[in-house]
């Protein structure tokens, strides 16, 4: 995600923000462990603008979890791209397709071929990613 992060934050002229829903570094799940609160070490990356941060400390294999601020990041969002990754991302994709938000999966090496439906939309490359994302969500087409 700094890479992402990064890319964005780089592009002249651009129109919003980096946002980062943060995880903490363990549960909040006490009064002790609240007045110990800390991110997981390295976030908010560099290149966030905006940090959201969260009690919610599961992510990765754990990304569906009710801990997870991976709920945050889907339901916040009003379209999921997937790009290569592992088992975080494959959560968020679960994610997106059970609260039904448009999905688009940059799928260049094959890895999420599993997830290739009808209802799904999969692209090879970031331009048929850009015109996809400008004709479905940014009505630009």
């Amino acid at each position: 995600m700094a890479a992402v992060s990064q890319a964005f934050a780089e592009v002249p002229d651009r129109k919003g923000s980096v946002i980062g829903v943060i995880p903490a570094s363990g549960p909040c799940d006490s009064p002790q462990a609240r007045s110990a609160y800390a991110p997981l070490q390295g976030y908010p990356n560099s290149w966030v603008d905006i940090p959201i941060y969260t009690h919610l400390p599961l992510s990765g294999a754990s990304g569906k979890d009710i801990a997870s601020r991976n709920h945050i990041i889907i339901l916040s969002a009003d379209a999921i791209v997937a790009f290569p990754g592992s088992e975080g991302t494959r959560s968020e994709i679960q994610l997106a397709l059970e609260y039904g938000k448009p999905l688009l999966i940059l799928n260049p090496d094959h890895e999420w071929d599993e997830f290739n439906s009808a209802t799904i939309a999969m692209v090879n490359n970031s331009e048929e990613a850009i015109q996809w994302l400008a004709k479905n969500i940014l009505q630009t087409e």
